[in-house]
């Protein structure tokens, strides 16, 4: 009876052995599969290309598990802030966008294009009206500010959708800029929720 009870014991403690171990290693695998990028500087066509490169790896991975991609950003190119929006909307994995600081001007649209938006407690998010410089003829900057503008108008018809207000309010508050506390950014629901970090990339 005695040898039967301790080969019981010694058989239970291996399962529960077993049981651990592939817990730990699940949860290792997942912690592995949650990706992390950022954003953090000018948005140029240097940056870009970096954020795009890390999603498409993060991509690659047999994972579901959102990427998360942390910015710190006062704007900068358009053109080169709709790459990054292009490559996060055709993600296969979710992509979180959470502000660790500030998201002003492209910084601030490419934060909106996030399926779950985060804010740190003391982040910043700025919208305002786009400017770029040019230089040519009457007719060249005409069909230059024709594309800009239809540009500028997909953004703001995607801000009016997130946030519940018209293009117009959109337009309206962007001209005086548009300075929003974490608080007004849950109210205005660019933000899904302001969350404490203590553990998140600090540098590119």
């Amino acid at each position: 009876m005695r040898k039967f009870l301790l080969t019981l014991a010694l058989v239970l403690a291996a399962i529960a052995l077993a049981f651990i171990a592939a817990s730990s290693a699940a949860h290792a695998a997942r912690v592995h599969h949650v990706s992390a990028v950022t954003l953090y500087g000018e948005v140029n066509e240097k940056s870009a290309s970096h954020v795009i490169a890390a999603i498409h790896a993060a991509n690659r991975m047999r994972t579901k598990e959102p990427i998360f991609l942390f910015i710190n950003s006062g704007g900068g190119n358009i053109l080169a802030g709709g790459r990054i929006i292009d490559a996060m909307t055709a993600s296969r994995r979710p992509i979180y966008t959470v502000n660790v600081s500030l998201a002003a001007s492209m910084g601030a649209i490419i934060f909106s294009y996030g399926e779950q938006r985060f804010c740190l407690e003391h982040s910043i998010t700025m919208l305002h009206d786009a400017s770029m410089e040019w230089s040519g003829d009457a007719a060249m900057l005409a069909s230059r500010l024709s594309i800009f503008n239809a540009l500028m108008h997909s953004y703001n018809v995607h801000l009016a959708q997130e946030t519940g207000l018209s293009v117009e309010q959109v337009e309206e508050r962007e001209h005086i800029e548009w300075w929003i506390s974490p608080a007004e950014c849950i109210r205005s629901h660019l933000c899904t929720a302001v969350i404490s970090l203590n553990d998140y990339p600090a540098s590119p």
